[in-house]
């Protein structure tokens, strides 16, 4: 908005064969900005300066001797304000109708719109009254809506809270906090079997473990990746940040202060890549099987075994929300609420498998066989989630994929 004003308020001076140039330096910009700009790219970021300062030059030649004076360009750009307006909130809709809308129909739909929405409103500049009165209904709207967001609209008494509230009251891992130190379930520091460690995603089986009477031993804390070089993704508070750092080591000397207890690593595992180097000088590839031959070398004296546990399957949408707003009409139109998905294949679960066959102490347990049956995965089960978002279970379903596990580990043991 800026450089557009400046190129309003300074207009440039020069012949036509000066305009092309620079437009020309514009669209080679913007091109270069549709090549590099990914959804990877950090945004807004400096790299918005790209595709900005290349629209900057091309509104600032003004040429009226190329393609961009044309007659159909030049009615995109009358509309421009309108497909503005009217693209994000397709795009917000069609995602919370989970409609996967083909670009070319998206692009399509939203310049057939702008362009009715330029001829009926924006082309005229006289409203009168009743402009004043759709602006009055649009406010009352919306503090009716800001009031409790229409909770009458939710007839399930169990979805009439929020996502962060949906979480705490049914997550797996019963609301219990992470801490800096260990946590017994069902146990003590002289009487336990096991030890859990990872992120939430070991954390996620906590209802599982206090229902079953397992006796564990935790250090799974939010967000930690418990690796010798590696912890938290970048962007955590530095609380987390400084559990993780010394997660590691505290769980280490636990193991080998303990000898013989078997080792639970459950996490998100990322697709086999850890996060942030504990040592800014560090220089060992951020691979999660890498990292697991430095722990089984720092483990070595306890003679502990370790069981991996993949990923969850995940759900790609999140369920709670969609069966909070199942009652809307349009949602039963549009927005029916599934209760399977396609099952998913983790490349990850097969270096797992190979890195455990080379080595006697350590297995891999890969929970899909609790979730999918013939390639479909449960993601809603008795008109309950079994995520509370995308990929923590709720607490039956801990329960549920706790057993499965922690009886694959008590199977697994009896053979030796």
């Amino acid at each position: 908005m800026m450089l557009g004003g400046i190129a309003f308020l300074y207009p440039l001076k020069g012949n036509e064969n000066k305009r092309r140039y620079i437009e020309f330096i514009g669209l080679a910009l913007i091109v270069v900005s549709m090549m590099v700009i990914d959804d990877k790219t950090p945004w807004p970021g400096k790299m918005a300066l790209v595709p900005v300062f290349g629209s900057y030059l091309v509104i600032l030649a003004k040429s009226n001797n190329t393609l961009l004076s044309g007659e159909l360009i030049n009615r995109i750009g009358l509309w421009s304000y309108s497909i503005y307006l009217i693209h994000w909130p397709v795009l917000v809709f069609s995602h919370k109708m989970n409609i996967n809308l083909p670009f070319i129909w998206y692009f399509s739909f939203v310049l057939i719109l702008s362009f009715i929405t330029y001829e009926i409103i924006e082309k005229r500049r006289s409203y009168g009254w009743g402009a004043v009165f759709v602006f009055i209904m649009a406010v009352a709207a919306s503090w009716y809506v800001g009031i409790d967001g229409v909770a009458d609209r939710v007839k399930n008494q169990e979805y009439k809270i929020s996502k962060p509230q949906f979480r705490a009251k049914y997550e797996g891992h019963l609301g219990i906090h992470s801490t800096e130190e260990v946590k017994y379930f069902n146990s003590d520091e002289n009487d336990f079997e096991y030890i859990l460690i990872g992120d939430s995603h070991a954390r996620h089986y906590y209802a599982y473990i206090q229902d079953s009477g397992a006796k564990v031993a935790s250090f799974a804390v939010d967000g930690c990746e418990v690796t010798k070089h590696f912890m938290s993704p970048i962007g955590w508070s530095e609380k987390t940040r400084s559990m993780c750092a010394n997660r590691y080591k505290k769980a280490v000397d636990f193991i080998n202060a303990h000898p013989g207890k078997p080792v639970i690593w459950s996490m998100l595992w990322r697709g086999g890549v850890v996060g942030e180097p504990i040592d800014d000088g560090e220089t060992n590839p951020n691979d999660i099987i890498s990292e697991m031959a430095f722990f089984l070398e720092d483990i070595k004296s306890s003679g502990s075994s370790l069981f991996i546990i993949g990923d969850t399957q995940g759900s790609d949408r999140i369920m709670f929300e969609c069966l909070a707003g199942q009652d809307l009409p349009i949602n039963k139109i549009l927005n029916r609420c599934e209760t399977t998905q396609k099952e998913k294949k983790y490349p990850i679960s097969e270096r797992f498998k190979e890195f455990a066959s080379k080595h006697s102490n350590v297995h891999f347990i890969d929970p899909t066989p609790a979730l999918c049956r013939n390639g479909e995965c449960v993601i809603v089960d008795d008109g309950m989630p079994v995520y509370t978002d995308n990929d923590h279970f709720t607490k039956q379903w801990s329960i549920n994929v706790g057993s499965f596990i922690f009886n694959k580990i008590r199977d697994i043991q009896h053979t030796y």
